[in-house]
């Protein structure tokens, strides 16, 4: 089974991170039009920061000794956390309802793990396909859908949802998934958070 949770309230999984002995935190309110226009001219997302460089920086003053001794690298832990982060960045721009204006963007770093949290609006259809994809990777081997996954990709990059399978079979990250419905309206807040073992890097 794969380290899949649905439903969780996001205050109760991130406020005990807060209360732990050498916890650092930083977050981002980003504009979603402007990375939105980014996105579809150029296929990808060209930052003026490293979310990498910002949780390597959290990191070297936690685990500092980790990297005296040389146990961790500042290029795995870098490349790591941007690959997450900018996956999950990816993915919030994609599915986005059209009305969103903004999308949140969290890293948090303690002694045993680093966490990065995205958080956007999206609407009902959208909320009904995210519902399936967790359906279906909670009841599935991880090797055999994360093949399949990337061999329908090869079809249909944005319909495959390799890169969350990706995070999960190449870092041993746990995912975690909460829908807050809106009032008044038919849409959702996503909250997706990946949990990433300092030991798995």
């Amino acid at each position: 089974m794969m380290a899949i949770k649905y439903d969780f309230n996001p205050r109760d999984f991130l406020e005990p991170l807060r209360s732990q002995d050498g916890f650092s935190e930083a977050s981002f309110l980003l504009n979603y039009q402007s990375l939105k226009a980014e996105y579809d001219k150029n296929g990808l997302l060209i930052h003026q920061f490293s979310f990498g460089e910002i949780a390597l920086q959290f990191m070297k003053i936690i685990h500092a000794s980790c990297f005296e001794q040389n146990l961790l690298t500042e290029a795995e832990i870098r490349q790591t956390v941007d690959y997450i982060a900018n996956e999950l960045l990816e993915n919030s721009i994609k599915y986005s309802d059209i009305t969103a204006t903004k999308i949140k963007l969290e890293i948090n770093v303690t002694t045993q793990f680093i966490t990065v949290a995205s958080t956007n609006l999206i609407n009902e259809n959208r909320h009904n396909i995210f519902l399936d994809y967790i359906r279906e990777i909670r009841c599935s081997d991880p090797s055999e859908l994360y093949i399949k996954q990337l061999e329908q990709s090869l079809e249909d990059n944005d319909k495959s949802g390799l890169g969350l399978l990706s995070i999960i079979h190449d870092y041993k990250a746990e995912i975690s998934w909460n829908f807050t419905p809106m009032d008044h309206t038919c849409e959702f807040l996503s909250c997706v958070v990946v949990q990433l073992p300092i030991k798995s890097i």
